[in-house]
Formats: structure tokens, sequence, C-alpha cells
């Protein structure tokens, strides 16, 4: 839907990547993380002090630290990375907590997120490369791509212009399809529909996968879903 407005309102848009993006902000509550391993060897190669904290269990390096900073995977992360981000004045939209909007020079400006990856829209090029000099002022330099054609959270798109846009996920779902090489699966052919008469029938011969390879396959499927909302 936010393609289409800035398609129908012949925005400007620009796609950036910011750097690091939740180490901006500081954890606002008591953390411990565990480190075992090569990854324990490699926290002292950085920092040497850390070895006279070191313990070992079965052989293995662990290593318990404080976290001071957000970090990817932490619940609170994206919470405290949003309100570093928009310190701006930009209000959420109410159907959409990823999105947020300002009324700037009697225009709406719109700034799309997932993590560190952002879109930022406006009819003015030169309000959205204010917003983007604002930005980088409190985060750095960023990543910055601007045009008619973007890669965005897995979705292609190119705006044609004339108030339309073009979406595609080809490289997304080959991705998904490349993954299940891993599996000793070549997907090959057509299928009108994947509700064959077999469907939710449960072949008892069959294997659980290991760990890993469920791991893997559950990611697979998870980024399938997310096609399907677009399709």
């Amino acid at each position: 839907m936010i393609l289409m407005i800035d398609a129908l309102e012949r925005r400007d848009v620009t796609t950036c990547d910011i750097v690091g993006a939740y180490l901006f902000a500081e954890m606002d509550e008591f953390v411990l993380i565990r480190l075992s391993g090569e990854s324990v060897n490699i926290m002292c190669e950085t920092n040497p002090n850390y070895r006279e904290y070191v313990t070992f269990e079965k052989g293995k390096p662990i290593l318990h630290l404080q976290l001071v900073k957000s970090l990817y995977g932490c619940i609170r992360s994206a919470l405290l990375w949003y309100e570093e981000l928009f310190e701006q004045c930009f209000k959420l939209n109410p159907y959409d907590p990823c999105v947020a909007n300002k009324n700037i020079n009697g225009n709406q400006c719109t700034i799309c997120w997932y993590v560190d990856n952002l879109k930022i829209s406006h009819v003015d090029d030169a309000v959205v490369t204010k917003v983007i000099e604002n930005i980088e002022k409190k985060f750095g330099k960023m990543a910055v791509k601007r045009g008619l054609s973007h890669t965005f959270v897995g979705m292609d798109f190119t705006l044609t212009g004339d108030g339309k846009v073009n979406i595609f996920m080809k490289d997304y779902i080959e991705e998904c399809m490349d993954s299940f090489e891993e599996f000793g699966e070549k997907i090959k052919g057509r299928g009108n529909t994947p509700a064959a008469n077999t469907l939710f029938e449960v072949k008892e011969e069959s294997k659980e996968l290991d760990d890993e390879k469920s791991e893997v396959f559950h990611h697979i499927v998870s980024k399938l879903l997310y096609v399907s909302k677009w399709d």
C-alpha cells in the first residue's frame, strides 16, 4: 500500500541501510549474554582483559558478559532502536507500527523500516535529502540508494513514473528454492496448486529432520509465507 501511495503521488523514494543500527541504542535493563566456543576466543583477542573471566564447561570455554548496547535478537532492542531513530517528531502509523509519517512543507514524508533498512519518501527530493542528512548526523554515513528502482525487504520494485509501481520477488523466491539443495531436493516443473490429493497425508516411513535441517526448513517456510502475503 505504501508503495502505491509513493507511485500515485510521484514521490521521490530512497532506500537506506544504517550500519550497526541497534548498537546506537543503550540497553536499559540488566542483560547477561553467554558466549561459548570460538566466540569466546574472538572476544579475548579483541580485549585480552576478558581472559581472566573465562570458565570451562566440558572443556569448552564459556564467557558471561553484561550487555550495555542493544543487540539484535534481544526483545527490547527493536523498541530501543525505534526510540533512537524517531527523535525527529515522526508519528507512527496506527495501522502499521513499522511506518512513521511527518508533515513537511505541506506534504507527507514517510519512513518505513525493517531493523536497519529504511525507505524514505516525499514529493520533494530536497526534503528526502534533508531527512537523510539528519539521520546521518546521528548514526553516521549510510548506504543510500536513490532513483526509481530499489530492493527493500525482499522486494524488487520499480516506480514507472506514471503513477504505477512494479513489484517482483523473483530473486527472493529463487533463494528459497536454492536452499532446498541442503535437503538434496531439486525443484523442477510447475504446479497449478499446492493442494494435491496427498497434501495432508503423513508418510510414516519419513525420518525426522535433524536440528540443523529443521532450522533451515522452518526458515524457508517462513520466507515463503512472507512471499504469499504479497501474491
